[in-house]
C-alpha cells in the first residue's frame, strides 16, 4: 500500500512516504510497518546503485523496495537536473540539454527495473510496453509497484526477497 504520510523518527531521521511491508528476512523495528530509508547518509542508496549496476539486465527479478527506491529517487533528481541545466544555460549562454541527457542516460535502467519488477510479480517483461500508452501509461507503472512479489522461485528466477541482507 502507498501512504502519502511522511513520518519522523524520534532520532530525527525521516521516513520515506511509502508504506512497504518488509520481507521476512528484513528487520522491521519501526511501528506501523514503515521501512526506514536513509537516503541522505547513503545507507539505502544501494537500491538505486543496484539498479544502475544492473542497467542492462532484463532477466531476473527486482523486489518492490528496489523498484520504488529507484523510481522515487529518480523523480526527485529530475528537478535538480533541471535547476543545474538552467544555471549552466545562463552561465555559458546556450542550452546544454542536461534534462534530455539525464533522461536518455536513465532510460535503459528505468526500463530494466520495470521489466525485472514485472518478472518478480509473474508477468512477462513485454508488459513494459503498456507504460508507453499516452495518458494511461502510468497506471501499469503504479500497479507493478504495488503488487506483492510471488513467493519462492518463479519462471523468471529465484525470489530476490530470499537474498535480502
Amino acid at each position: 500500500m502507498v501512504s502519502c504520510i511522511a513520518r519522523e523518527a524520534n532520532d530525527g531521521a525521516s521516513f520515506f512516504p511509502l508504506h512497504v511491508r518488509p520481507s521476512p528476512n528484513q528487520k522491521d523495528d519501526l511501528s506501523g510497518g514503515y521501512v526506514k530509508l536513509n537516503l541522505i547518509h547513503g545507507e539505502d542508496m544501494h537500491w538505486f546503485v543496484l539498479a544502475l549496476k544492473n542497467y542492462a539486465q532484463f532477466t531476473g527479478r527486482a523486489q518492490r523496495t528496489e523498484y520504488w527506491c529507484f523510481y522515487l529517487l529518480l523523480i526527485a533528481l529530475y528537478p535538480i537536473v533541471g535547476v543545474l541545466n538552467v544555471a549552466l544555460m545562463y552561465a555559458i549562454g546556450h542550452n546544454v540539454y542536461g534534462g534530455v541527457m539525464f533522461f536518455l542516460l536513465m532510460l535503459v535502467p528505468s526500463i530494466s527495473v520495470f521489466v525485472r519488477r514485472l518478472d518478480d510479480i509473474g508477468h512477462s517483461g513485454w508488459w513494459v510496453l503498456t507504460a508507453f500508452i499516452p495518458f494511461v501509461g502510468f497506471i501499469p507503472w503504479i500497479y507493478v509497484g504495488l503488487q506483492d512479489s510471488q513467493l519462492g522461485p518463479n519462471q523468471y528466477g529465484p525470489s530476490p526477497n530470499e537474498n535480502v541482507k
